[in-house]
């Protein structure tokens, strides 16, 4: 895994602080050189796939909406498209914009497709997001969960859940800068 050459290039200590909490025990108070050998030390642990699946599962169901919509626009939408998975964080912070306005633009077009099982279905999902939003201003991750699930078996993708939020003024783009 290219972890070790990954950490040295991490921009700021503040970001490989952030990064550190998870595993080392009192980055606080380690210096860059130490946190740096410190991170390469409990590498694995950002890589097994336990602890990744535990903490994809904390991101889609996290408490701040902006987490949830941020963590699949860069992670599946974004990063996994790239040939190594990687780029910049201007780079990611401008994709990011775009497809938030791509989701906003497309949003004011009708969401129709030849298969009536599929508009019936859109149609549904729409209805109960809406009644989710209802209540307050918020998703709560409960919430999160259920309409997920539904999502799922309605054959609803990532992008016209999107799609729909924004019919409904409640895709919040994100302030990424």
């Amino acid at each position: 895994m290219k972890f070790r050459t990954i950490v040295p290039n991490i921009s700021t200590l503040q970001n490989k602080k952030r990064i550190a909490s998870s595993y080392v025990i009192d980055y606080k108070n380690l210096d860059e050189q130490v946190l740096d050998a410190a991170l390469i030390k409990t590498g694995p642990q950002y890589y097994n796939e336990e602890n990744v699946r535990e903490t994809l599962a904390r991101l889609l169901f996290h408490p701040d909406r902006n987490v949830r919509i941020l963590y699949k626009i860069i992670l599946k939408t974004i990063l996994l498209n790239q040939d190594d998975f990687l780029m910049s964080q201007k780079e990611l912070d401008q994709c990011v914009i775009d497809l938030e306005q791509e989701i906003v633009n497309a949003s004011n077009e009708e969401l129709q497709y030849r298969n009536k099982e599929k508009n019936r279905n859109i149609e549904l999902f729409r209805h109960v997001l809406e009644a989710a939003w209802d209540r307050n201003d918020n998703i709560s991750p409960d919430e999160k969960n259920l309409l997920e699930k539904l999502r799922i078996r309605l054959w609803i993708t990532d992008r016209e859940y999107q799609i729909l939020e924004a019919k409904l003024g409640r895709f919040q783009m994100s302030n990424v800068n």
